[in-house]
């Protein structure tokens, strides 16, 4: 069993202790940094007093606030939990943000811990660096790949989608992903849909351009099993997310059953190899080609499926994090 602790977090404590459940039951879906505690039968904890109540090997998420984390993790030492570190956002503009100005600091909050655990390969030069002697594991963020009723099944749709549930988030290029979409969608005869409550200005901006007749549909943002249920009515997932992080929604697509095109993600590399990364100038085109293909499509669900079943499913992860573990020497 392995807790991850938010310490002084927003989300609330969920035990995973019991199983993982069903799409739509619990307070926060088991992807993510819930995946850790999900894969494991653990807990995800927001308390530090609770992580020692419970005795368990505990993976704590650094943020930007090094002191907190610093303190976290000289009180679980006090208390002889174990406990590694790992950084809660891993993009390359997420750690520029929140760790430049202080990497002395860092390195300090690292090198406290066990170990550090990386849900991307990319960030690994910088935490070796950083980690002093301490061992970095790369442990990608495991999926319910095989927990039957995470699976989506359904008949696919003729409509493409946005990978995104944040549209407005500017980093992650969604804008040339959508100028790029819905020139496909004008020459395939189908519809482009993105996740997005506040449309106006983007509505606006597409009105100044000639556009306002686009072919794109606006949803709200829902549940994850509403949402995830409606990622596995699409045709195809197309994005150009090139932050590095490790890969939500293509971990959403292998769920939903769903073809993925474009990004630089951790998963999306693992799991759509063929069709992850594509270029902002190559988009366009590789949607056109692939989208008549349904067989096509179909495969490359599957394959990404068998991909994960193994690698990053939820016995892999709970095996990547006992090996992290146990690679690390207590500090």
């Amino acid at each position: 069993m392995v807790n991850v602790l938010n310490h002084r977090g927003r989300d609330p404590e969920q035990d995973f202790s019991q199983g993982v459940g069903k799409p739509g039951e619990g307070e926060h879906a088991p992807i993510n940094y819930h995946a850790y505690a999900a894969c494991s039968g653990g807990y995800f904890l927001n308390n530090v007093d609770r992580a020692i109540e419970l005795g368990q090997p505990v993976v704590l998420l650094v943020r930007r606030k090094l002191k907190s984390a610093s303190k976290a993790i000289q009180t679980l030492k006090k208390a002889k939990i174990p406990v590694w570190t790992c950084l809660k956002e891993t993009g390359f503009h997420q750690f520029h943000e929140q760790f430049q100005r202080d990497l002395p600091g860092l390195a300090m909050v690292l090198q406290a811990s066990d170990g550090v655990i990386s849900p991307t390969s990319d960030l690994l030069p910088t935490l070796k660096a950083l980690s002093g002697d301490r061992t970095v594991s790369v442990v990608p963020t495991p999926y319910p790949i095989d927990r039957p009723s995470w699976c989506k099944e359904q008949q696919k749709g003729k409509d493409i989608m946005l990978g995104t549930r944040e549209f407005g988030v500017e980093r992650r290029n969604h804008l040339q992903t959508l100028f790029s979409a819905l020139a496909a969608a004008q020459h395939l005869g189908c519809r482009v849909r993105a996740v997005e409550e506040e449309t106006e200005k983007i509505s606006r901006m597409l009105a100044s351009l000639g556009l306002e007749s686009a072919p794109i549909d606006w949803l709200p943002r829902m549940p994850y099993d509403q949402y995830l249920a409606t990622v596995a009515k699409h045709r195809l997932v197309v994005q150009l997310d090139d932050s590095r992080v490790p890969g939500q929604v293509a971990g959403d697509c292998i769920l939903a059953g769903t073809p993925l095109i474009g990004g630089v993600t951790e998963i999306g590399q693992l799991a759509f190899p063929d069709t992850c990364p594509t270029s902002p100038a190559h988009l366009e085109k590789r949607i056109v080609e692939l989208y008549p293909d349904e067989s096509a499509c179909s495969q490359i669900a599957e394959t990404a499926r068998q991909l994960c079943r193994g690698n990053f499913d939820f016995e892999a992860g709970h095996r990547a994090l006992k090996k992290a573990m146990k690679s690390s020497s207590p500090n």
